[in-house]
C-alpha cells in the first residue's frame, strides 16, 4: 500500500486509456505522455497498460507500507527518497516505511511514476484512467488528496535495470511538432497552411487535460468555414473563428465544430503532454506513410 500525504497540483491514476467509449460521450483519457508511462513501467518489469500516478508540475508526497521497485520518468522533476536525491530513467528499490517527497520541477509538465506492483482499482469502461471531467476511474474520478490510500495487488520480485542516456527524453522548451492533414483540411489556402507550418505559437495558461490554447499570428478567413460536429481525438489541431489553434488533448471532448487544420501524429503526442505555458511550438507537414514510419521507429526505440 502506499499513502498520499501531499496529492501536489494534479496526480492521477492513469493507464495507457479507454478505448470504445467515445459513442457514450467519454474521451480516450490515458496517460498524456505514453512514451514516459511505458518506459517507466517497462523500467520495472510490468506491462505497458498497468496504472502508473501522472504527476502535473508539483509531484506528490508518498509514504510506502510495501517493499517495491519504482521508476520515474517523464518531466525533469527531482524527488527524494529518504531525503536522498533519486535519479529518474531506472529502477529504485523501496523498502516499508519509506518516503517519496517532491522536490522541483524543470523542464516539462509530466512525470510518470510506476511500480513493480499493480494497483488494486476496479477498471471503468475497461480502463483505470481518471478522466477529470466525467469524475470517473481512479480515486474516484479525481485527482490524489492528502491521506488517500492506494492497495496494490502482489507480483514476483524483478531485477533492477536502467535506460541508457541516448534514449531519455530531452525538453528544452522549444518543439517542432509534426501533424498529417486533417478531414478539414481543404478549408484552407495554400497561403493559410503556409503561413501556420511559418508561425511559431506559444502555449498560453490554458492548458490541461482537455486541450491546449496556442497565441501567435492568428489565421485570418474571410468567411469562417461551416461545419456539422465531427469526431474529435487527441492531437487534433482546430482553428476556432478568432484564428488561433486549439490542440485537442486527452480529456477533450468526442466531438467538435471547429476545423481542423491537422492531426498530430502519435509519435509526437507525448510531447504535447509536456507543454507547459510559454513553450514554444512550430508545427511541421508530413506524409500519412512518413508519420507511420516515425511512429514504427519510436515503438523499435521502446
Amino acid at each position: 500500500m502506499i499513502e498520499v500525504i501531499t496529492g501536489g497540483l494534479q496526480t492521477t491514476v492513469q493507464d495507457l486509456g479507454r478505448r470504445g467509449a467515445m459513442h457514450l460521450g467519454i474521451g480516450q483519457s490515458g496517460v498524456m505522455d505514453t512514451l514516459s508511462a511505458i518506459s517507466a513501467n517497462r523500467l520495472v518489469g510490468m506491462d505497458d497498460n498497468n496504472p502508473v500516478l501522472e504527476c502535473t508540475l508539483v509531484g506528490p508526497s508518498l509514504k510506502f507500507h510495501d517493499d517495491m521497485l519504482i521508476a520515474i520518468c517523464g518531466s525533469d522533476m527531482t524527488f527524494t527518497l529518504q531525503q536522498q536525491t533519486i535519479q529518474q530513467n531506472k529502477s529504485i528499490a523501496v523498502r516499508k516505511g519509506a518516503t517519496l517527497t517532491f522536490k522541483s520541477n524543470r523542464l516539462g509538465a509530466r512525470a510518470y511514476i510506476a511500480f513493480s506492483k499493480t494497483m488494486d482499482i476496479q477498471p471503468v469502461l475497461g480502463s483505470v484512467a481518471t478522466h477529470l471531467g466525467a469524475g470517473i476511474g481512479g480515486l474516484n474520478g479525481r485527482a490524489l488528496m492528502r491521506g488517500d490510500k492506494i492497495q496494490f495487488i502482489d507480483n514476483q520480485p524483478l531485477a533492477r535495470a536502467d535506460i541508457e542516456k541516448i534514449s531519455t527524453a530531452r525538453y528544452a522548451g522549444h518543439y517542432q511538432i509534426r501533424y498529417t492533414s486533417s478531414p478539414e483540411s481543404n478549408n484552407f489556402s495554400a497561403a493559410q497552411l503556409e503561413n501556420f507550418v511559418k508561425q511559431k505559437y506559444q502555449v498560453t495558461k490554458e492548458f490541461n487535460r482537455m486541450g491546449i490554447r496556442l497565441t501567435g499570428r492568428a489565421i485570418n478567413f474571410a468567411e469562417y468555414p461551416s461545419m456539422l460536429s465531427k469526431g474529435l481525438l487527441p492531437g487534433a489541431i482546430q482553428i476556432p473563428p478568432d484564428g488561433l489553434p486549439i490542440i485537442a488533448s486527452k480529456d477533450a471532448q468526442t466531438t467538435g465544430g471547429y476545423v481542423r487544420i491537422g492531426q498530430i501524429i502519435l509519435a509526437d503526442l507525448p510531447i504535447v503532454g509536456q507543454l507547459q505555458t510559454n513553450d514554444e511550438i512550430q508545427f511541421q507537414a508530413i506524409s500519412l506513410s512518413d508519420a507511420m514510419m516515425i511512429n514504427q521507429t519510436q515503438a523499435e526505440l521502446l
